[in-house]
């Protein structure tokens, strides 16, 4: 039904994100002592609003989704987390066919950062590889799997600090699973996910792993004109080892990406290799 439903909703997507807001939505958020101020993301799961609550004198991020994309059980879950590397879910309205998750605001996110431009420093990318592994252990030792970890999905807030959010594909039993439905972004995606059997942790860790080569290098350790050869080139697994100048980190990266999901560390492993243990 899910799957069935976000298909329909793909197809509608550009139609709604073309506008602005639709005066109902905008009345709708006023009698939610919320003000709509500006689209500040859209992709293939939903649009982002930020809005201003008076209430509070505080700007909040509205995400805007298919009713069906949770079960309650998901969003209350996602509402009981209160934890500092995870985007805090403050409250969720439903209207129509969508449910409103007010979330909290943060400015930008990694891969902004990392596409700027500008110089980046080994300690700057130690502190945010550093922050990203911890942000994935804590969703871990939730028994959640992300299930789209790369870089546009760890936010920075307005302290400067890395949070993980976006679980619109997250799998609550993540620890025990096996999915059969492949889920997240092509060029983060495991070996397995293209397979469609896979246990989500794992190929969270893979994911992981192309998010901290990116970082390192700005680069993506897979990439391809299309996604057949992408595909050919994650299932080969090599890639450019020598655009990482850290050997610390590059040995973090390179157990990330064993193509056997069982070889793979866990986020606690990784916090405990040489790359983070002696920084």
């Amino acid at each position: 039904m899910k799957t069935v439903f976000l298909n329909l909703y793909l197809k509608k997507l550009k139609r709604y994100t073309e506008q602005i807001m639709d005066e109902k939505e905008v009345e709708f958020f006023k009698q939610n002592g919320l003000e709509f101020i500006k689209i500040i993301g859209q992709g293939g799961y939903g649009v982002i609003y930020e809005v201003h609550s008076a209430n509070f004198n505080s700007n909040f991020a509205v995400k805007k989704i298919p009713k069906c994309f949770f079960s309650q059980a998901e969003l209350d879950c996602l509402m009981r987390i209160d934890d500092p590397r995870i985007v805090r879910l403050y409250q969720i309205y439903r209207y129509n066919d969508f449910i409103y998750m007010v979330l909290e605001y943060c400015p930008t996110d990694l891969y902004k950062v990392f596409s700027a431009g500008g110089k980046l420093y080994e300690e700057d990318i130690y502190r945010y590889a550093h922050d990203a592994v911890l942000a994935i252990k804590s969703v871990h030792d939730k028994n959640i799997a992300h299930c789209d970890i790369k870089p546009a999905n760890f936010f920075i807030d307005t302290y400067g600090r890395v949070k993980i959010g976006d679980f619109g594909l997250a799998s609550f039993n993540g620890s025990s699973c096996s999915c059969k439905m492949a889920k997240g972004t092509k060029l983060f995606m495991a070996p397995e996910v293209y397979c469609k059997k896979y246990t989500p942790m794992k190929s969270d860790i893979w994911s992981l792993g192309v998010t901290l080569y990116f970082l390192a290098t700005q680069t993506y350790p897979f990439n391809a004109p299309d996604i057949e050869k992408l595909k050919q080139c994650i299932s080969i697994g090599l890639f450019a080892t020598d655009k990482v100048q850290n050997k610390n980190l590059l040995a973090v990266i390179s157990k990330c990406l064993d193509r056997d999901p069982e070889k793979r560390p866990t986020a606690d492993e990784i916090l405990q290799m040489p790359y983070f243990k002696e920084n």
